[in-house]
């Protein structure tokens, strides 16, 4: 029998939602045996599941059972829909079915007019176009017509097919489900509250315009991503109701027994089908299970469970059961379900909890409240307090408080409560009013020290932080220029200098104005940190062959590879002209006598010797317009090299049959002299002539090693051959002469060598590649030499006779060839179609000498400070110019390790004492004769010489390891012989035995003050009053074991000198009472002379000599105004010119520095880091 239609929807509703495996059981049980019962629930869920729901899958999930549908034939079949893709419905073309449901079906379909665009468009199904269907069809558009809102889907059109089916045209939405969209992105709790805050602001707009969803779930919420941002879309108003006025004019209305929505999302009042009317807070409540999804990933009740328990328990569920807090179903969740939640939403699980218990909890309780009238009024309401609790505000669905449950408790007992109150009311209403007063108060104040105290603090804090930055910047601002200094890379001094006057600008605590001073100094007086300037040669490709330099150093002449020459002005690069021949020139050089350039030319050609047989050698002249022009051409057959010498102009030529050179006299044609070659078709032999012209090196092979070229050194006076090398580097490249021709410098791919010309000297070697035509540049002063290393781009300045590195000058390209200057002042390096002039003067508050070959153990000023002598261990007296650092004559005729060096008081005599003899050699200051021996030359030590004040006495202090260590006090009287000559006469004058050092003459130069340690005196400072009969006077024992120096004050009443413990003191004369002479400092800030002290000789300043360094003090402020920066090797002495202008500093490996004071002064200045 065929039961009633409730009970046939009951069954029908039920069975619907249940998986396929359990509808059969399900079947049985609930029709008992009605078989009519049983086929028609069964028909009923055969025509859904082929039909779908009412929209697009996924389903609505309107529990709406299908209308019956007549009887028909078992054979017949359901009516499908006419269109297909390809057909029009109007001003649409169908593209593709994508959604079909129980009465409609939706198509892609592409508009074509007035716009072009891609809607959805849904028309209704063939065959179910019943009065029912088409009114929900018509509410489902009127609804969606009277939405605007960018998260609402749009209704763009409507209209009725060619058979009268209505269909209406709605905004196209790519987009998936928006639980599965958070997941599928894992959006933090934040993110998916954000775009939940956007769906209430949508349902907002939908109730604001008298529509009710009715239908609020995930698949109904689609989200897209417009642009990158996320862009959820509310559809399916299919079973929307109006609030007010009607959706449509078709008759429209929801059966009795018909309850409308989903049964995971209906709300209580939905599922209770009473006469209450459903109005917007139903959707709350869809919308907290939507929430509360989002949060947990379920729903609070389960969907299965639901529809398991039957329609009666479902709605009684929905009804009366209160669901798990969402925080609560988390905390109860397994741990591999909950460990998936939280990782859909970016957060650990335990966090996770954290985060949604409270605010969260307490906004999805209030949503779902079962009493609608505890729900929030609005959905924006509920998107306000999402917000609040996003903004850490106070959100107003907060839990009920113990008061709230006091106040229930005192109305159920309103009497007993009444009399307690009235008693305490009395008692407290005075102590509250004045305790609240006073709690007012005491808060004020406190919340004032409070924001005072973080204000304080806050300030304190920015300070510091600030502090901290600048103190970070001005470190690395300090490393960054000592670093750059250090690397020396060509140019480098402005920037250092840059970084320094940056790190000047920060004012930090821990500012260390002495390491920048010293870091400024450190870059002076080393030229490769000044910038070098770069020209073009050539702009045609062709590259440079060679280079050559007038005597003068102002022009420089190219020789290129297309065999023209290019004249530049130095030291600006200007060009000047770009000579060619009627042949291509091969080689070019400056006349040394006449200011001519002579160039050797013949034609390229493949037979060398055809080609050499027609050279030709040409004189080029300046006119007296400044221009460069064609002179004598001269036909010199054989032709290959040219060089220019004091005593003419010289060509190597070549003769064949047999091979032969020859060098030729440019002037008369003549032949100097003959020599051997190896082959005259080999165009690349390698010549040098000597600066006097009475030498020539010329390279050659020896028997059968035809792949090891050696020199052979020809006499040119004659025709001889000297000497002969085997450098054992193969094939050459070059040689050249030294400028005074006393060396030889062969270079090869491999490397090179240096030869001594009268073998006095050893040779030295060196490995580099090079490349042709590269070849070696002596400096004027000889020892320093120029390497053009090609492939590494840069120039190696190397002392071959202290084997030591000089510098790396970057080449920017390649280098070939490089000359100096002759007066030593720049380097001018060529290669790739460049030159490069590298500034090697750089005196300014440094000038760097040449220094000795050994440690240098003396200096001494000239009185007019025009001069400094140095003698050094290599047994080397050398005379230098102050101002510009050349060398003006030297003498290594020293009998041992040179120590000591003094000045007469009128400039023309020096003396000189060394390490292994007492012998004292007096010097002609101007020409470096030497005028007289003194002492007996014994095996002593000879440690200090000095003229006193007035030049009559000259005083030396010696010890062991002799028989008679003393000092020697000589009268010395000059004049001048017949020739002009100066002429000295000495006579000893004392003698005082015992071991000695270090003496000083007073001012007056009436005492001697001196050191001694030995027999027949205790060790201690003396002062001996030495024109009288009187001994030597004890003035201190505490003293260093050697004082490293003594020195009267200008008044000569105090004696500086160092206690044991580098502190240093000044001594009363004669008294020899002590004193600090820092006595103004604290005693930590004093500083320790471990290597010795040199006051000048006004009073004025105070050298003190740390190991690598020197601080240079104010003596009368006692102020320390300059620390010089650290450089290699030992800081051996110091000696003050006499203005006190500069002080010359002496170093165990042989370098010597003058700096000058008034040009670090300048420096300093500019860097605001004056002392």
């Amino acid at each position: 029998m065929n039961g009633s239609p409730d009970r046939e929807s009951e069954i029908f509703n039920v069975a619907r939602h249940l998986p396929a495996d359990q509808r059969a059981s399900y079947l049985s049980i609930s029709c008992a045996g009605d078989d009519g019962l049983r086929r028609t629930v069964e028909e009923l869920l055969r025509l859904t599941e082929e039909e779908g729901d009412f929209l697009e899958a996924p389903a609505t999930g309107a529990l709406i059972p299908p209308e019956r549908p007549n009887p028909a034939p078992p054979d017949a079949t359901l009516a499908m829909p006419t269109e297909k893709a390809g057909d029009r419905i109007g001003r649409y073309k169908l593209l593709q079915q994508i959604g079909e449901g129980g009465c409609g079906v939706v198509y892609l379909a592409e508009q074509e007019e007035p716009v072009r665009r891609r809607v959805a468009l849904k028309v209704i199904k063939l065959g179910m176009d019943t009065k029912q269907v088409i009114a929900r069809f018509e509410a489902e558009r009127q609804a969606l017509a009277l939405m605007d809102h960018p998260n609402i889907a749009k209704v763009l059109d409507a209209g009725t097919t060619g058979t009268g089916r209505p269909y209406f045209v709605m905004e196209l939405v790519r987009g998936i489900k928006i639980t599965e969209f958070c997941d599928q992105k894992s959006l933090s709790t934040r993110e998916r509250l954000d775009l939940f805050v956007q769906v209430c602001r949508a349902i907002q707009h939908a109730h604001q315009k008298g529509i009710i969803h009715r239908d609020i779930k995930p698949s109904n919420i689609l989200v897209s991503v417009n642009d990158g941002v996320a862009v959820p879309k509310v559809i399916d108003f299919g079973i929307a109701k109006a609030t007010q006025g009607r959706l449509t004019d078709q008759t429209l209305f929801t059966a009795f027994e018909q309850f409308l929505g989903t049964p995971a999302y209906m709300s209580p009042e939905q599922a209770e089908m009473t006469s209450l009317d459903i109005d917007t807070r139903s959707d709350i409540y869809s919308l907290g299970v939507l929430l509360y999804e989002l949060l947990t990933g379920q729903t609070p009740f389960d969907a299965k469970e639901l529809l398991a328990a039957g329609l009666d328990e479902m709605r009684r569920t929905i009804r009366e059961k209160e669901p798990a807090r969402p925080s609560t179903r988390l905390s109860t969740m397994i741990s591999a379900d909950l460990a998936s939640v939280a990782k859909h939403r970016q957060a650990e699980p335990p966090k996770l909890i954290q985060l949604i218990r409270g605010d969260l909890d307490w906004i999805v309780v209030k949503a779902l409240d079962k009493d609608r009238a505890r729900r929030y009024e609005t959905a924006n309401g509920l998107a306000m307090d999402i917000q609040r609790h996003l903004a850490h505000e106070p959100i107003v669905a907060r839990p009920q408080s113990q008061f709230y449950r006091f106040g229930k408790l005192v109305r159920r007992n309103k009497l007993a409560f009444a009399a307690i109150g009235a008693v305490a009311t009395v008692l407290l209403i005075g102590l509250g009013i004045s305790t609240r007063l006073y709690l007012q108060v005491s808060q004020a104040e406190r919340e004032e020290r409070r924001l005072r105290r973080n204000a304080e603090e806050a300030t304190s804090v920015e300070a510091r932080l600030r502090a901290d930055a600048d103190q970070r910047l001005y470190d690395s601002l300090l490393a960054q220029a000592r670093d750059a200094r250090r690397a020396r890379r060509s140019g480098y001094r402005d920037k250092v200098l840059a970084l320094l006057r940056q790190a000047r600008a920060l004012k930090v605590p821990q500012a260390d104005l002495t390491e920048l001073r010293r870091e400024a100094l450190a870059s002076m007086g080393d030229f490769v940190g000044l910038p070098a300037k770069v020209f073009s040669v050539t702009t045609n490709g062709a590259q440079i062959q060679h280079l050559d330099l007038d005597p003068n150093g102002r022009t420089a002449a190219f020789l290129l590879s297309d065999g023209t020459i290019m004249l530049n002005q130095l030291p600006a690069g200007e060009p000047l002209g770009c000579l060619r021949g009627s042949q291509p020139a091969r080689d070019n050089c400056f006349s040394a006598t006449d200011g001519q350039l002579v160039s050797v030319h013949f034609p390229m050609q493949t037979n060398f010797e055809a080609a050499v047989s027609n050279a030709s050698v040409v004189f080029w002249r300046r006119n007296p317009a400044g221009q460069w022009e064609e002179g004598q051409s001269r036909t010199l057959p054989g032709a290959v090299r040219c060089f220019s010498r004091a005593r003419g102009t010289y060509a190597v030529a070549f003769d064949f049959n047999p091979p032969a050179g020859r060098l030729v006299d440019l002037a008369t044609l003549s032949t100097v002299t003959s020599f051997e070659i190896p082959s005259a078709n080999c165009p690349c032999i390698c010549f040098a002539l000597s600066p006097d012209g009475e030498r020539l090196a010329v390279e050659n092979v020896e028997g059968a090693e035809t792949d090891q070229s050696v020199i052979d050194l020809w006499d040119t006076r004659s025709s001889r051959r000297v000497q002969r090398w085997r450098p054992r580097l193969g094939g050459f490249l070059s040689l050249n002469f030294s400028p005074d021709g006393k060396f030889l410098a062969c270079l090869a791919e491999p490397g090179g060598a240096i030869y001594s010309i009268d073998g006095s000297q050893r040779g030295e070697s060196f490995r580099e590649y090079f490349e042709s035509p590269s070849q070696v540049a002596f400096s004027p002063g000889q020892t320093v030499v120029a390497l053009p290393l090609y492939q590494q781009s840069r120039v190696r300045l190397w002392d071959w006779m202290k084997n030591e590195d000089l510098a790396s000058l970057d080449a920017f390209g390649c280098a070939f060839d490089a000359a100096f200057s002759p007066d030593g002042k720049f380097l001018l390096a060529a290669g790739c179609g460049r030159a490069r002039i590298y500034p090697l003067d750089a005196a300014d508050a440094k000038l760097v000498l040449p220094g000795h070959a050994s440690a240098a153990t003396g200096l001494a000023f000239s009185p007019d400070g025009a001069r400094l002598a140095s003698v050094g261990k290599d047994r080397a007296l050398k005379m230098w110019d102050a101002d510009t650092g050349r060398l003006v004559w030297e003498s290594e005729a020293l009998p041992g390790p040179g120590q000591t060096v003094a000045y007469s008081p009128d400039g023309q005599v020096l003396a000189t004492g060394d390490f292994a003899t007492d012998c004292v050699w007096l010097w002609n200051a101007r020409t470096g004769k030497r005028l007289l021996e003194l002492g007996t030359n014994q095996p002593e030590r000879t440690w200090t010489t000095e003229f006193s004040p007035d030049g009559r006495y000259l005083a030396t202090a010696s010890s062991g390891p002799g028989t008679q260590p003393g000092i020697h006090i000589w009268e010395i009287k000059h004049g001048d012989d017949n020739d002009g000559n100066l002429r000295l006469e000495a006579s000893l004058l004392k003698f005082l035995g015992g071991p000695a050092w270090n003496l000083h003459f007073s001012p007056d130069g009436q005492k001697l003050a001196f050191f001694s340690r030995g027999p027949p005196r205790v060790k201690g400072v003396y002062v001996w009053e030495f024109q009288s009969s009187s001994p030597p006077r004890l003035l201190a024992k505490n003293s260093k074991e050697v004082a490293s120096n003594l020195s009267f004050t200008t008044d000569g009443l105090q004696l500086v000198t160092e206690d044991s413990l580098g502190n240093l003191v000044s001594l009363a004369v004669p008294e020899g009472e002590e004193r600090p002479f820092f006595a103004n400092l604290p005693a930590l800030q004093r500083p320790k002379f471990h290597h010795g002290h040199f006051l000048s000789a006004d009073g004025r300043m105070l050298a003190q000599v740390s190991e690598l360094s020197l601080d240079l003090w104010d003596a009368t402020g006692k102020r320390l105004l300059y620390s010089l920066p650290q450089e290699e090797g030992t800081a051996y002495w110091a000696a003050w010119s006499f203005d006190t202008r500069r002080i010359a500093v002496a170093r165990s490996n042989g370098n010597i520095a003058i700096w000058t004071l008034d040009r670090m002064a300048n420096l300093l200045a500019q860097l605001d880091l004056q002392p």
